[in-house]
């Protein structure tokens, strides 16, 4: 009876141990999982950003450009005041 009672015990103590190990794993691999999705959240915004840097660049060199040129005004010689 002692024995067949320390084999379950065993059994018992084998199933705590491995639950205990999978569930750890299981916390491992969900923050390895959150942190990739935050790395790749980080990536796009950064990409987002560089193309509105850029955006913005072209922008003003546009602007910078159109000022340097005398303006041309449509529709006849010139306004009527």
């Amino acid at each position: 009876m002692f024995d067949l009672s320390h084999t379950k015990l065993r059994a018992g103590l084998e199933r705590v141990d491995d639950l205990r190990a999978r569930a750890a794993h299981h916390s491992v691999l969900k923050a390895v999982r959150a942190h990739h999705r935050e790395r790749a959240r980080e990536a796009a915004l950064e990409a987002v950003r560089a193309e509105l840097a850029e955006m913005e660049a072209r922008a003003a060199t546009a602007w910078k450009a159109g000022l340097g040129r005398p303006r041309v005004h449509r529709g006849g010689l010139g306004r009527a005041h």
